[in-house]
């Protein structure tokens, strides 16, 4: 195995101090020698004063020689001093005099050296911390969240100071605790959420100085004034704080050097140009986090505005459709005001043509000429009472008998009476056999189907096709209508043409009363506006469909019941006649005439009144005379409803009947719930007249 360089160098100089010996010898030794060897062979002659100062020559030659030997021994023992500091031993200068020009050289050289391996040292720290920075500028270019360039710096400034152990933090404002980003070294690793409070003087003390915090032994620190902290293993560490900018971005943690050696302020200086030159891109990063936080509420921000400004413009859609309802639904409540006024007025003037009729009819017999012309005139008032009748149907105001219906029988009967008045127009059926009965009026139900009859016959002239179709349904099978569902169960009836269709322009007004296409004279413009008006006063729902050319089709949709369909009583045919007293009330004067006759033909005996307030001070004369009262709900000044009241109070026996043009809906039900026998709407025939007025009398009051 070939010898370590010190121990060649030893040899060397060995070698050396062995050579030097051999010349003294040689160079005193021959010259003497030789001069023997002349002066004794006789070859040179020498005097003994010449040996003597030949002698004395070679002596100063040796000293020479001895003293140039001890330098070079001493020059070759500093050398390898100098190798055994330069490598790193610790070595003596021998010296062989306690002071001299040899001891100061040697002195100075000796600081020399020291100073060149310190200088040394901290050269290659700082090229290992221009390494990093390289290194670490390089890697930052890659790395542009914060928490991984935390992380990044961590690593780099283990590797620049020598520690083993290293821990980097971020402070959360919300909780004041430090969070950690990440730990290397060996042991358990600090808790994810560090508290910093009293248990943890050092993080504290360097987040409330925003200053690094040199310790070179834990134990011996005045400031901190607690043992050895197993967390960070070492008796020094640095801790620093770290800053994105002006912000306090977190707190880095180092401990635990590769050589035992504490923490000094060259790197606090050196890990501080890093943790600075690291400050610049976590502020970027940062500035880059609150960008893409700002760039997000914006967008978030953006799509609420957008979601809210949807929101306003269906909010202002469905708001300007509820105008338009609304709009609709007071034109249509002040036109079915105004129907229901003329229609209780008209029915008044009927009621007295058919009052005079059934009171000629009653005197006349079959075979006089004018018999068929009062019977014409009879047909003529019920035409306009069915007239009358739509006009209270769309103003809701008609009097309705509730009752179970069944909707089939309805519509066979109404379909058999149109086909045999079209020819042209094939008519098919197509009725569920289970259909639900329907808890309506049956008059206004043939008057619904009849209005549907007469529009679709318009809309062919030359003839065609109407489907009719009945099925139950529910409410979630509704549709086509503008307004909520009531839920539950729903009768629906189906009545399809095979017209010319309706023009969307004009399809959202055909419920429009008086609204119509049709030239002067052919149209009231009440036929679809009564269906409407009937079927919103059932509780029920229409809507129609159409296309040009291909025919309407309107639904309806009906509440079903579950009562049961009672059995038709048969109709009486010849006026029922009886005794007792009547006090007839009226504000108008032909009614009261003309009703007079008629309970008088019958066999009673009558009174009339004009007003509610007569009808009052009558009673109080005849308290006990009057029998039965029919009373006029509709009258200025005192109210039928007043004066029901007041008739109470004088005599509660007094059985009521009320009458009317139009049904005051609230007023008679209630007033029927608190002891009138019945209500009779105008006009009315002396037949019916008298089978009510028969059904009173032996009815008992209770």
């Amino acid at each position: 195995m070939p010898s370590s360089p010190q121990k060649q160098r030893s040899s060397l100089g060995n070698d050396v101090q062995n050579t030097l010996s051999l010349v003294q010898s040689l160079v005193f030794g021959l010259p003497f020698l030789l001069m023997l060897y002349l002066h004794y062979t006789g070859r040179v002659h020498v005097s003994t004063g010449m040996v003597l100062l030949l002698a004395f020559v070679l002596m100063i030659i040796l000293a020479g020689f001895l003293i140039l030997s001890r330098f070079f021994a001493r020059v070759s023992a500093f050398s390898d001093m100098v190798k055994k500091v330069a490598s790193g031993q610790i070595a003596a200068v021998p010296y062989l005099v306690p002071a001299g020009e040899l001891h100061e050289v040697a002195g100075a050289f000796n600081e020399v050296l020291q100073k060149m391996e310190a200088t040394n040292a901290e050269l290659s720290r700082k090229v290992t911390g221009l390494s990093v920075m390289e290194d670490l500028l390089v890697a930052v270019d890659q790395c542009k969240d914060m928490e991984g360039l935390l992380d990044l710096l961590l690593e780099k400034t283990m590797r620049l100071s020598g520690a083993e152990i290293g821990s980097v933090f971020t402070l959360d404002h919300n909780t004041d605790n430090l969070v950690l980003v990440r730990y290397q070294g060996p042991g358990t690793p600090p808790p994810s959420n560090f508290p910093v409070d009293e248990s943890s003087p050092v993080l504290r003390r360097v987040i409330d100085s925003r200053q690094p915090l040199l310790v070179h032994n834990i134990e011996k620190d005045p400031r901190l004034e607690i043992i050895n902290n197993p967390k960070y293993g070492a008796p020094s560490f640095l801790s620093m704080p770290v800053f994105a900018g002006k912000y306090f971005a977190g707190v880095l943690n180092l401990a635990r050097k590769s050589d035992n050696r504490p923490f000094d302020r060259e790197d606090e200086h050196l890990l501080g140009i890093v943790v600075g030159e690291m400050g610049f891109a976590l502020q970027n990063a940062l500035l880059q986090s609150l960008y893409d936080i700002q760039a997000g509420e914006m967008e978030r921000a953006k799509a609420l505005y957008q979601s809210e400004m949807e929101i306003r413009k269906r909010l202002e859609a469905e708001r300007n459709q509820l105008s338009g309802q609304m709009i609709h639904a007071q034109k249509m409540q002040a036109i079915g005001t105004l129907a229901g006024g003329i229609a209780h007025d008209f029915n008044n003037l009927l009621m007295a043509i058919q009052g005079n009729v059934s009171l000629m009819l009653l005197t006349s017999s079959p075979h006089e000429d004018c018999y068929e012309r009062l019977k014409s005139i009879e047909k003529q008032v019920s035409s306009g009472s069915k007239l009358t009748g739509q006009l209270l149907g769309f103003a809701r105001k008609g009097r309705l008998e509730w009752k179970p219906v069944q909707l089939n029988r309805v519509v066979r009967e109404s379909c058999e009476t149109f086909a045999r008045t079209r020819k042209d127009v094939s008519v098919e059926l197509n009725l569920a056999a289970d259909l639900f009965p329907v808890r309506a009026d049956q008059a206004q139900m043939e008057q619904v189907l009849w209005n549907l009859f007469i529009n679709a016959s318009d809309a062919m002239p030359e003839g065609g096709s109407l489907s009719l179709k009945t099925c139950n349904a529910m409410d979630h099978d509704i549709q086509g209508v503008d307004k909520p569902v009531k839920p539950g169960k729903y009768v629906h009836l189906c009545v399809q043409d095979t017209g010319a269709g309706i023009p969307p322009h004009i399809k959202d007004r055909i419920f429009e009363p008086f609204f119509t296409t049709k030239e002067i004279g052919k149209g009231t413009g009440l036929g679809l506006a009564s269906v409407y008006g009937v079927v919103k006063g059932h509780g029920g729902y229409v809507a129609a469909s159409s296309e040009l050319g291909l025919g309407t089709a309107f639904r309806v949709y009906l509440p079903a019941s579950e009562a049961e369909i009672p059995a038709m009583p048969p109709l009486s045919r010849d006026p029922i006649t009886g005794t007792g007293t009547i006090l007839l009330v009226d504000d108008e004067e032909s009614v009261r005439s003309v009703g007079e006759e008629m309970l008088t033909s019958l066999g009673y005996t009558v009174y009339s009144a004009g007003s509610g307030k007569q009808a009052v001070e009558m009673l109080k004369t005849r308290l006990d005379e009057i029998d039965v009262l029919i009373l006029d709900l509709v009258m200025p000044g005192l109210s039928g409803v007043a004066t029901f009241d007041l008739v109470q109070k004088l005599n509660p026996k007094v059985k009521v009947l009320l009458s009317s043009g139009f049904d005051e809906k609230d007023a008679s039900v209630d007033l029927l719930r608190r002891g009138c026998m019945g209500f009779i709407q105008k006009p009315f025939s002396i037949n019916f007249l008298s089978e009510v007025i028969h059904n009173i009398m032996k009815a008992e009051k209770t």
